[in-house]
C-alpha cells in the first residue's frame, strides 16, 4: 500500500530543485513500496514534469529503459555546475530565517541547499542554528544539538513557547483596553435620555490674526496696510489710485517742451534758429527726420556723395591684405 504523503514533489528541472535530493526521496519511497527496478523506471518517468519531461522525451526514452539508464541521463543533464555551487555557497553563508517563517519552512530550506552542497551533519547544523532569530538561536546553541532533528525539534519548541507568551501579551493588552474603556464610561455616568455619541458641528474657519469668523489670515485688513496710498481698507491691488504712486502722478513738463527755436544758437556755425545736429553746414548735411523712408534699413537717397577710402599700394597684390610683420 503506497502512502501519497511519503511520495516526493515532481522534478521539473528548475535550479531550486536538486537532483540527487530528489532521487535519494525517490529511492526511500521506491524501497518502501518494494519496486522493482522496472517499475522504478516507469515511475521516475512519471515524476518528471514540466521541462523535465520535454527533455526526457527528446532523449527516447521508453518503459523498456532500464532503471540505472534514466539516472545518469538525469544526473549528467541536472547537476549543478561550479558556478553554481559558488552561488548556493555564497546564499547558504547569508541564509536567514524570515519574520514570518516557521522553523520547519527554514529547515527545509536550509536542508534543501545544503543537500545540493552535498554537505555533513555537521555543516547542516552549524547554518541552521545560525540563521535562526536571536531568541530562538540562544536557545538552540545551549541544547548542544548533535543532530539535524535534535536541532529541530529544540527551535520548535521555543518557537511554540513564544507564541504562547506573545499570544498571552495580546489578551492582557486587550483585557487592560477593556478595563479602561469600562472606567470611563462608569466616569461619565451617561443617561439613557443623552447620547452617547455628540453629533459633530461644522464651525466655520476664523481668522488667525484678528480672529474673525467672517475672514481669514490671508484676507485680513487688520494688520495690512496698501503700499501705495497707506490705507488700511484696501490692498495694493485694489487701490483706486490706479496703483501708481503720488510722486508719479503729476510729472513735470517735458524738456524741450514750450522752446521757441529762434533764440537757439547753434553750436556748430554759431547761428540761432536750430541745434547742432540740424545745422546745414556739417559735412554730412543735416540729420534726416525719422518719417524718411529712404534712410531705413541701410538705404541712401539718389545722387548722394559717399565717401571712399584710397586703396592701400602697399598690399594691391595680396588679396588677403597687409602681411603682419
Amino acid at each position: 500500500m503506497a502512502f501519497p504523503q511519503l511520495c516526493p514533489k515532481p522534478f521539473d528541472g528548475s535550479n531550486t530543485q536538486d537532483i540527487d535530493y530528489f532521487l535519494s526521496k525517490f529511492e526511500k519511497y521506491a524501497s518502501f513500496c518494494q519496486w522493482n527496478d522496472r517499475k522504478k523506471s516507469r515511475a521516475l518517468q512519471s515524476m518528471m514534469s514540466d521541462n523535465a519531461a520535454r527533455w526526457l522525451q527528446r532523449q527516447e526514452v521508453d518503459e523498456d529503459t532500464p532503471y540505472d539508464a534514466v539516472i545518469t541521463l538525469l544526473r549528467e543533464r541536472y547537476s549543478i555546475t561550479e558556478a553554481q555551487r559558488f552561488q548556493l555557497r555564497t546564499e547558504l553563508s547569508a541564509i536567514a530565517q524570515k519574520d514570518r517563517e516557521t522553523v520547519d519552512e527554514f529547515a527545509d530550506r536550509t536542508e534543501q541547499m545544503c543537500n545540493q552542497l552535498n554537505l555533513d551533519d555537521a555543516s547542516k547544523i552549524h547554518h541552521f542554528v545560525n540563521g535562526l532569530q536571536p531568541s530562538v538561536r540562544h536557545h538552540v546553541m545551549r541544547t548542544q544539538p548533535t543532530t539535524m532533528e535534535t536541532a529541530i525539534n529544540a527551535a520548535r519548541a521555543e518557537e511554540g513557547v513564544q507564541r504562547s507568551k506573545s499570544s498571552d501579551k495580546t489578551e492582557a493588552s486587550l483585557t487592560m483596553l477593556v478595563k479602561r474603556l469600562v472606567s470611563q464610561l462608569e466616569a461619565t455616568s451617561l443617561s439613557s435620555d443623552k447620547p452617547v455619541i455628540r453629533p459633530i458641528t461644522s464651525a466655520k474657519e476664523k481668522c488667525q490674526l484678528c480672529q474673525g469668523s467672517d475672514h481669514t489670515a490671508p484676507s485680513c485688513r487688520s494688520h495690512t496696510v496698501c503700499q501705495l496710498c497707506a490705507s488700511p481698507q484696501h490692498l495694493a491691488p485694489q487701490c483706486p489710485s490706479m496703483c501708481i504712486p503720488q510722486q508719479y502722478q503729476q510729472r513735470p513738463p517735458a524738456r524741450r517742451q514750450n522752446i521757441d527755436i529762434q533764440q537757439v544758437q547753434c553750436f556748430h556755425c554759431s547761428q540761432y534758429g536750430h541745434f547742432r545736429r540740424d545745422c546745414p553746414q556739417r559735412s554730412y548735411g543735416p540729420r534726416p527726420s525719422r518719417s524718411d523712408t529712404r534712410y531705413q534699413y541701410g538705404h541712401q537717397p539718389y545722387g548722394a556723395q559717399t565717401t571712399q577710402s584710397t586703396p592701400n599700394t602697399q598690399h594691391q597684390g595680396n588679396p588677403h591684405g597687409p602681411t603682419r610683420q
